[in-house]
Protein backbone atom coordinates (compact mmCIF):
# COMPACT_ATOMS: atom_id res chain seq x y z
CA UNK A 1 0.00 0.00 0.00
CA UNK A 2 1.50 3.33 -1.05
CA UNK A 3 2.06 6.24 1.30
CA UNK A 4 -0.42 8.25 -0.80
CA UNK A 5 -3.16 5.83 0.29
CA UNK A 6 -2.95 7.09 3.89
CA UNK A 7 -5.08 9.87 5.30
CA UNK A 8 -6.67 11.27 8.45
CA UNK A 9 -10.46 11.29 8.69
CA UNK A 10 -13.15 11.76 11.36
CA UNK A 11 -14.45 8.46 12.67
CA UNK A 12 -17.95 7.54 13.80
CA UNK A 13 -18.01 4.54 16.19
CA UNK A 14 -21.10 2.37 15.76
CA UNK A 15 -22.54 -0.14 18.18
CA UNK A 16 -24.43 -2.40 15.79
CA UNK A 17 -23.78 -1.27 12.19
CA UNK A 18 -21.05 -2.39 9.78
CA UNK A 19 -20.77 -0.49 6.49
CA UNK A 20 -19.73 -2.13 3.21
CA UNK A 21 -18.30 -0.53 0.04
CA UNK A 22 -20.86 0.41 -2.57
CA UNK A 23 -23.81 0.50 -0.18
CA UNK A 24 -25.86 3.39 1.20
CA UNK A 25 -27.05 3.90 4.76
CA UNK A 26 -29.40 6.50 6.32
CA UNK A 27 -28.18 8.08 9.55
CA UNK A 28 -29.91 10.28 12.10
CA UNK A 29 -27.27 12.33 13.90
CA UNK A 30 -28.36 13.66 17.29
CA UNK A 31 -25.40 13.57 19.70
CA UNK A 32 -23.66 16.98 19.96
CA UNK A 33 -20.21 15.59 19.15
CA UNK A 34 -21.46 13.90 15.98
CA UNK A 35 -23.43 16.99 14.96
CA UNK A 36 -20.06 18.77 15.22
CA UNK A 37 -18.44 16.01 13.16
CA UNK A 38 -21.16 16.27 10.50
CA UNK A 39 -20.77 20.05 10.18
CA UNK A 40 -16.98 19.72 9.92
CA UNK A 41 -17.27 16.98 7.27
CA UNK A 42 -19.75 18.98 5.18
CA UNK A 43 -17.47 22.03 5.33
CA UNK A 44 -14.56 19.86 4.22
CA UNK A 45 -14.66 16.83 1.87
CA UNK A 46 -17.80 15.16 3.31
CA UNK A 47 -15.90 12.02 4.37
CA UNK A 48 -16.60 10.04 7.55
CA UNK A 49 -15.04 6.77 8.66
CA UNK A 50 -17.64 4.32 9.96
CA UNK A 51 -16.24 1.65 12.27
CA UNK A 52 -17.78 -0.83 14.69
CA UNK A 53 -17.19 -0.87 18.42
CA UNK A 54 -16.04 -4.18 19.85
CA UNK A 55 -19.15 -5.83 21.39
CA UNK A 56 -17.58 -6.18 24.84
CA UNK A 57 -16.99 -2.38 24.86
CA UNK A 58 -20.47 -1.18 23.89
CA UNK A 59 -21.19 -0.06 27.45
CA UNK A 60 -18.43 2.52 26.92
CA UNK A 61 -20.16 4.20 23.95
CA UNK A 62 -20.46 7.57 25.77
CA UNK A 63 -16.66 7.58 26.10
CA UNK A 64 -14.07 6.37 23.55
CA UNK A 65 -14.57 2.59 23.32
CA UNK A 66 -12.14 0.20 21.65
CA UNK A 67 -12.83 -0.27 17.96
CA UNK A 68 -12.26 -2.98 15.42
CA UNK A 69 -9.17 -2.20 13.31
CA UNK A 70 -11.01 -2.14 9.97
CA UNK A 71 -13.91 0.07 8.92
CA UNK A 72 -15.39 1.67 5.81
CA UNK A 73 -15.24 5.27 4.65
CA UNK A 74 -18.43 6.96 3.56
CA UNK A 75 -19.23 10.15 1.67
CA UNK A 76 -22.16 12.28 2.83
CA UNK A 77 -24.23 12.21 -0.35
CA UNK A 78 -27.24 13.93 1.18
CA UNK A 79 -27.64 16.03 4.32
CA UNK A 80 -30.63 17.76 5.88
CA UNK A 81 -30.33 19.72 9.12
CA UNK A 82 -33.45 19.80 11.28
CA UNK A 83 -34.58 22.88 13.23
CA UNK A 84 -33.41 21.23 16.46
CA UNK A 85 -29.85 20.87 15.13
CA UNK A 86 -30.01 17.15 14.39
CA UNK A 87 -29.10 15.83 10.94
CA UNK A 88 -30.55 13.28 8.54
CA UNK A 89 -27.82 11.92 6.30
CA UNK A 90 -27.43 9.48 3.46
CA UNK A 91 -23.93 8.02 3.54
CA UNK A 92 -22.50 6.35 0.44
CA UNK A 93 -19.79 3.84 1.34
CA UNK A 94 -16.59 4.01 -0.67
CA UNK A 95 -13.42 2.30 0.63
CA UNK A 96 -12.42 -0.05 3.41
CA UNK A 97 -9.67 1.24 5.67
CA UNK A 98 -7.42 0.12 8.51
CA UNK A 99 -6.71 2.36 11.49
CA UNK A 100 -2.97 3.03 11.78
CA UNK A 101 -3.11 5.40 14.75
CA UNK A 102 -5.55 7.60 16.62
CA UNK A 103 -4.09 11.02 17.49
CA UNK A 104 -4.93 12.54 20.88
CA UNK A 105 -8.15 14.53 20.68
CA UNK A 106 -7.99 18.25 21.49
CA UNK A 107 -10.23 19.26 24.38
CA UNK A 108 -12.25 21.57 22.13
CA UNK A 109 -13.19 18.79 19.67
CA UNK A 110 -15.87 16.29 20.61
CA UNK A 111 -15.36 13.64 17.92
CA UNK A 112 -12.49 11.27 17.19
CA UNK A 113 -10.19 11.18 14.17
CA UNK A 114 -7.86 8.45 12.98
CA UNK A 115 -4.89 8.04 10.70
CA UNK A 116 -5.95 5.37 8.24
CA UNK A 117 -4.60 3.28 5.41
CA UNK A 118 -6.97 2.41 2.59
CA UNK A 119 -7.34 -1.29 1.80
CA UNK A 120 -7.50 -2.51 -1.78
CA UNK A 121 -10.31 -4.78 -2.88
CA UNK A 122 -8.83 -7.91 -4.51
CA UNK A 123 -10.38 -10.66 -6.65
CA UNK A 124 -12.79 -8.14 -8.19
CA UNK A 125 -12.13 -9.35 -11.73
CA UNK A 126 -13.01 -12.99 -11.08
CA UNK A 127 -16.59 -13.93 -12.05
CA UNK A 128 -18.48 -15.44 -9.13
CA UNK A 129 -20.90 -17.45 -11.24
CA UNK A 130 -21.14 -20.55 -9.05
CA UNK A 131 -20.77 -18.70 -5.76
CA UNK A 132 -23.41 -16.18 -6.80
CA UNK A 133 -25.85 -18.91 -7.77
CA UNK A 134 -25.25 -20.66 -4.45
CA UNK A 135 -25.78 -17.45 -2.48
CA UNK A 136 -29.08 -16.75 -4.25
CA UNK A 137 -30.26 -20.34 -3.77
CA UNK A 138 -29.46 -20.25 -0.06
CA UNK A 139 -31.02 -16.82 0.37
CA UNK A 140 -34.20 -18.04 -1.32
CA UNK A 141 -34.25 -21.10 0.95
CA UNK A 142 -33.73 -18.98 4.06
CA UNK A 143 -36.57 -16.64 3.06
CA UNK A 144 -38.84 -19.60 2.33
CA UNK A 145 -38.27 -20.97 5.82
CA UNK A 146 -38.77 -17.54 7.41
CA UNK A 147 -41.96 -16.61 5.52
CA UNK A 148 -45.08 -17.43 7.56
CA UNK A 149 -47.56 -19.84 6.00
CA UNK A 150 -50.02 -18.07 3.73
CA UNK A 151 -47.78 -15.04 3.13
CA UNK A 152 -46.05 -14.29 -0.16
CA UNK A 153 -42.29 -14.88 -0.12
CA UNK A 154 -40.20 -11.85 -1.16
CA UNK A 155 -38.91 -12.08 -4.73
CA UNK A 156 -35.22 -12.00 -5.57
CA UNK A 157 -35.67 -10.88 -9.19
CA UNK A 158 -33.90 -7.55 -8.72
CA UNK A 159 -30.73 -9.27 -7.47
CA UNK A 160 -29.99 -10.35 -11.03
CA UNK A 161 -29.52 -6.67 -11.95
CA UNK A 162 -26.62 -6.24 -9.51
CA UNK A 163 -22.98 -6.87 -10.32
CA UNK A 164 -21.12 -9.37 -8.14
CA UNK A 165 -19.55 -6.80 -5.82
CA UNK A 166 -22.76 -4.88 -5.24
CA UNK A 167 -24.72 -8.08 -4.67
CA UNK A 168 -22.33 -9.47 -2.07
CA UNK A 169 -21.83 -6.18 -0.19
CA UNK A 170 -25.55 -5.29 -0.26
CA UNK A 171 -26.49 -8.67 1.24
CA UNK A 172 -23.68 -8.45 3.79
CA UNK A 173 -25.00 -5.03 4.79
CA UNK A 174 -28.71 -5.79 4.70
CA UNK A 175 -29.04 -9.28 6.16
CA UNK A 176 -29.60 -9.74 9.87
CA UNK A 177 -26.17 -11.02 10.84
CA UNK A 178 -24.44 -10.11 14.09
CA UNK A 179 -21.67 -7.51 14.31
CA UNK A 180 -18.96 -10.17 14.59
CA UNK A 181 -20.26 -11.94 11.48
CA UNK A 182 -20.49 -8.69 9.54
CA UNK A 183 -17.04 -7.61 10.68
CA UNK A 184 -15.65 -10.91 9.43
CA UNK A 185 -17.25 -10.19 6.05
CA UNK A 186 -15.85 -6.65 5.95
CA UNK A 187 -12.34 -7.79 6.84
CA UNK A 188 -12.26 -10.41 4.05
CA UNK A 189 -9.41 -9.38 1.74
CA UNK A 190 -11.22 -10.07 -1.52
CA UNK A 191 -14.63 -10.35 -3.09
CA UNK A 192 -14.43 -14.10 -3.64
CA UNK A 193 -13.49 -14.68 0.00
CA UNK A 194 -16.30 -12.39 1.16
CA UNK A 195 -18.79 -14.21 -1.07
CA UNK A 196 -17.64 -17.58 0.29
CA UNK A 197 -18.10 -16.41 3.88
CA UNK A 198 -21.53 -14.99 3.00
CA UNK A 199 -22.60 -18.29 1.47
CA UNK A 200 -21.42 -20.18 4.57
CA UNK A 201 -23.27 -17.79 6.88
CA UNK A 202 -26.48 -18.27 4.91
CA UNK A 203 -26.13 -22.04 5.12
CA UNK A 204 -25.54 -21.82 8.87
CA UNK A 205 -28.62 -19.60 9.26
CA UNK A 206 -30.75 -22.11 7.32
CA UNK A 207 -29.55 -24.91 9.61
CA UNK A 208 -30.27 -22.74 12.65
CA UNK A 209 -33.82 -21.99 11.47
CA UNK A 210 -34.40 -25.65 10.70
CA UNK A 211 -33.21 -26.70 14.16
CA UNK A 212 -35.31 -24.11 15.98
CA UNK A 213 -38.44 -25.02 14.02
CA UNK A 214 -38.11 -28.78 14.49
CA UNK A 215 -40.71 -30.30 16.86
CA UNK A 216 -39.31 -31.17 20.24
CA UNK A 217 -36.28 -28.90 19.92
CA UNK A 218 -35.18 -27.48 23.26
CA UNK A 219 -34.57 -23.74 22.90
CA UNK A 220 -32.09 -22.05 25.17
CA UNK A 221 -33.60 -19.00 26.80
Amino acid sequence: MSEQARDTIPIFPLGNVVLFPGTHVPLHIFEPRYREMTRAAIQSDRRIGMIAVRPERRSEMPEDPDLFPIGCEGIISRAEEEPDGTWNLILTATHRFKIIAEPPRPAERGYRTAQIEYLEETETDQPLTELRAGICTRLEEMLRRMTPAGEVQPTLDKLSELDDGTLVCSLAQGLDFGVLEKQRLLEAAGLKTRATILSDLLQFRIAEIETLSSPGTDQIQ
